[in-house]
């Protein structure tokens, strides 16, 4: 399939810049980072007619290399097949140690892709992004939507295609984490449970994550 964008600006030779919803970009695919408000792509043989500000590739031909909040969307030429980059940093640069996703965290990625749309499906791909840059590990898939993390359950995760929302508990009572906008609700003994769905809640849903109690 060829993508097409329109009112492209050229920044230099072979580098664009163009505005697109980010929901719209993730129809290329789960992002190697999610970081920042800039999204980035990086396109093989992309074709851009400087006249009419067009810039078309196909799909199968680019790689989403970072995922923004905002719709600001640099594309970058690339010579050869799209390959696998280093996470990028907000100002553009790249982490020398990137945190490296698991088998289970693929696959909660891949369902959030399928069931999550919009601003639920980047904030269930930035808090996961967040937490892995911290505490190294990897979700275990349970029954249905259902992940817990390992080696260390302190954050549990269920994806809820209905509401389009996570819901996310992490062992502690209530009362042990600090005053916060979201709700929090007791779940079974000794854990809170908590729902996240928007991008405004995404910093205090990563502080609640980072008050839960750890074993390791």
């Amino acid at each position: 399939m060829k993508m097409l964008f329109e009112d492209v600006t050229e920044i230099t030779d072979g580098i664009w810049r163009v505005i697109v919803d980010p929901t719209d970009i993730s129809i290329f695919g789960t992002a190697k980072s999610v970081y920042g408000d800039r999204s980035v792509l990086l396109a093989t043989q992309p074709e851009y007619d400087s006249v009419a500000r067009k810039l078309s590739f196909e799909r199968s031909n680019a790689l989403l290399l970072n995922l923004g909040s905002g719709s600001d969307t640099l594309i970058f030429k690339s010579t050869s097949d799209p390959a696998q980059p280093s996470s990028l940093l907000e100002d553009g640069g790249t982490r020398d140690t990137p945190a490296v996703l698991g088998q289970g965290d693929n696959q909660f990625l891949k369902l959030v892709d399928s069931e999550l749309r919009g601003e639920a499906n980047m904030v269930a791909k930035r808090l996961l992004q967040k937490v892995r840059d911290i505490w190294p590990g990897d979700l275990k898939k349970g029954i249905r939507n259902n992940f817990s993390n390992t080696p260390d359950n302190f954050w549990y995760v269920v994806v809820q295609p209905r509401v389009q929302e996570l819901s996310i508990t992490v062992r502690g009572r209530p009362t042990r984490f600090q005053a916060s906008k979201i709700e929090l609700k007791d779940d079974r003994p000794g854990y809170t449970r908590f729902k996240l769905a928007k991008l405004s809640d995404l910093d205090s849903a990563f502080d609640i994550i980072s008050q839960s109690t750890r074993h390791l």
